[in-house]
């Protein structure tokens, strides 16, 4: 293809919609990955679309969120449409085990969201009981299947996918970018997007980085095989521990939150202590041994709120990053604010919270 109009670095689910918003207004897009495309995080997670409740989080984190979720059926036709594939979309939603059951079917009426109280045994005779908050409305999707839809409806819109061609380094001159070295040469585009999740700043080093602090952080999850009818629903519990249904009666357990750097092992003391939590809700579980236990790193950063726009310095560099748990969640509209910023447009969002900025805040751990 030679020179774009826009590189992007980071071929996860972030970096493919960015792609195909940017494709579908008609540029010639590029994109480079260290390794397959969406093969870290957007397929190690769980798939669910929301934040792990929405109630613990600030307006700014729900905003963008919520402005995901309302796109979601949108994006999914759009990539399921051109690609032909199944993403596995569906509302299957989600029930939230806490004690206070009143503070979250408050927080969803204030929020005009489907929110009750409800006993979790209600939902299938094989989970146990317990007070929880019923989001009828929350979807979720097998994160594989979007990511192979995502890709090829990227590449029949035009879009070169690079794959093994890690950034080395990001060249600049003159307020500008004016290539990103790779051990393959030098790529050129008028605009460059980074969009490597947990690598990214890693890859801009502390001259480029600014505020866009992303960081790695590990989560493991068992995966377990039963019957279709077994668990048709979420379950999350206050601490942020779930179970996820698959249409076929896999079933997703997890996860951790560990600071280990760029470590994605997995450890025999997580295996345990994931097994005993999913067989404490769902307790059939307690007797079936995990078919599949791996881990993926998140791209954490602070306060869960991604970096999104362009850098202070450098007029054609632009970042897509750092969505934490929710890249999946997050991605239309992390795409959409990135291109209505680019073109100059009036936002959906407000953009002040995942602006890039020259300082460089302290980090929280977790």
């Amino acid at each position: 293809m030679g020179r774009v109009d826009t590189l992007i670095v980071g071929a996860g689910i972030n970096g493919l919609a960015t792609a195909i918003m940017l494709a579908r207004r008609g540029q010639r897009v590029k994109i480079i990955d260290k390794g397959l495309p969406a093969r870290e995080s957007s397929w190690a997670g769980s798939g669910i679309l929301a934040p792990l409740p929405p109630w613990r989080f600030n307006e700014e984190v729900n905003a963008i969120a919520s402005r995901g979720m309302q796109l979601y059926e949108e994006f999914n036709e759009t990539i399921e449409g051109i690609s032909g594939l199944s993403t596995e979309y569906r509302r299957c939603g989600m029930a939230v085990l806490q004690a206070d059951t009143q503070k979250g079917v408050e927080w969803c009426q204030k929020n005009q969201q489907f929110g009750e109280a409800r006993d979790l045994h209600e939902f299938s005779p094989h989970l146990t009981g317990g007070s929880c908050v019923w989001m009828r409305d929350v979807a979720s999707i097998r994160n594989p299947r979007v990511g192979s839809a995502a890709i090829r409806a990227a590449e029949l819109l035009g879009v070169e996918i690079v794959p093994h061609t890690p950034a080395l380094s990001v060249l600049t001159a003159n307020n500008r970018v004016t290539g990103i070295s790779t051990p393959q040469g030098i790529l050129e585009a008028d605009q460059y997007v980074i969009a490597a999740g947990a690598w990214s700043t890693k890859l801009l080093g502390p001259e480029l980085t600014g505020n866009m602090d992303v960081w790695p952080l590990r989560g493991q999850i068992l995966l377990f095989r039963t019957r279709p009818d077994v668990l048709p629903i979420v379950v999350l519990t206050e601490d942020q521990f779930y179970l996820v249904p698959r249409q076929d009666g896999l079933i997703l357990a997890g996860t951790t939150r560990e600071a280990v750097g760029f470590d994605k092992s997995t450890t025999e003391a997580a295996r345990t202590a994931i097994h005993h939590r999913a067989g404490d809700i769902l307790p059939l579980l307690h007797r079936l041994e995990p078919e599949v236990h791996w881990a993926g790193l998140r791209p954490a950063s602070p306060d869960y709120l991604p970096t999104i726009g362009r850098h202070p310095e450098l007029e054609n560099l632009w970042a897509n990053a750092g969505h934490r748990a929710y890249g999946l969640t997050e991605a239309p509209s992390s795409a959409e604010l990135l291109g209505q910023l680019m073109y100059g447009e009036t936002p959906k969002l407000n953009p002040a919270p995942h602006a890039w900025r020259t300082q460089n805040p302290d980090r929280p751990i977790l």
